[in-house]
């Protein structure tokens, strides 16, 4: 993945993967990218199996003015805004209309980001897992 990459994935992010290939979170309301090993079409169980691939917003879609150093772990929100990660291995929020634009919010690891988002995001559920009405 780091040859794909072009980049270290920095320790924590590393870990992560280590314990699990991407999450989806929420209806995929908080996401963290993986591998994606499969883009089959035609088995469906097999696809919904596979993670969000790290690749496209790192290699194939990167941000056009995104710093060199940021790497594209994850998503959060209805608008998909991008989560990225320092070398350090510190988590930021990135506004989707504006890449370049950091969010004052930020986490010191990827496990801090999943347990605060989890946290947050578990009230805008009810408890059969459907969304609530709310613009959050």
């Amino acid at each position: 993945m780091e040859n794909e990459l072009s980049r270290r994935i920095p320790d924590n992010f590393r870990c992560f993967l280590m314990l699990h290939n991407g999450i989806g979170l929420f209806a995929n309301y908080i996401n963290l990218y993986g591998l994606r090993l499969s883009w089959s079409r035609t088995d469906l169980v097999e696809a919904g199996q596979q993670p969000f691939s790290i690749m496209e917003p790192n290699v194939k879609r990167r941000p056009v003015n995104a710093p060199d150093d940021i790497l594209f772990v994850g998503s959060l929100g209805r608008k998909r805004d991008l989560i990225g990660m320092n070398p350090n291995g510190r988590v930021f929020q990135w506004a989707s209309n504006d890449p370049l634009s950091v969010s004052a919010k930020s986490y010191s690891s990827v496990f801090t980001f999943l347990l605060e988002e989890a946290n947050r995001v578990v009230a805008l559920f009810d408890e059969d897992g459907r969304r609530r009405d709310s613009d959050n």
